[in-house]
């Protein structure tokens, strides 16, 4: 499985913006991409205004597919003025856990 993490610094002002944005994109794209099989928003206990997303995809095309999907594409453009910074990894996941 392919596993990407993505931390958000968002501007203060715009951080329940965000926040109401990013849980629509987790919602869109475990509903519209069968090949998405996973999607956290979380929110770190010791730092304000950052959001980190937790996503599991079953190989990269199916990421790469998620990159071209409308919604992908709606909600970047919304965001875009609202992030002070952005970081994404990327990584393989190599061990199931139970819930899994």
């Amino acid at each position: 499985m392919y596993v990407v993490v993505v931390e958000f610094e968002i501007l203060q002002d715009r951080f329940a913006e965000f926040l109401e944005a990013v849980k629509e994109q987790a919602r869109n794209s475990l509903n519209e991409e069968p090949l998405c099989y996973r999607f956290d928003v979380c929110l770190p206990h010791d730092t304000e205004n950052r959001v980190y997303l937790y996503e599991v995809y079953r190989d990269a095309q199916a990421f790469q597919e998620h990159l071209n999907t409308r919604h992908f594409d709606e909600f970047d453009a919304h965001v875009g003025e609202m992030i002070k910074n952005k970081s994404v990894r990327t990584m393989d996941k190599i061990q199931k856990n139970a819930h899994d």
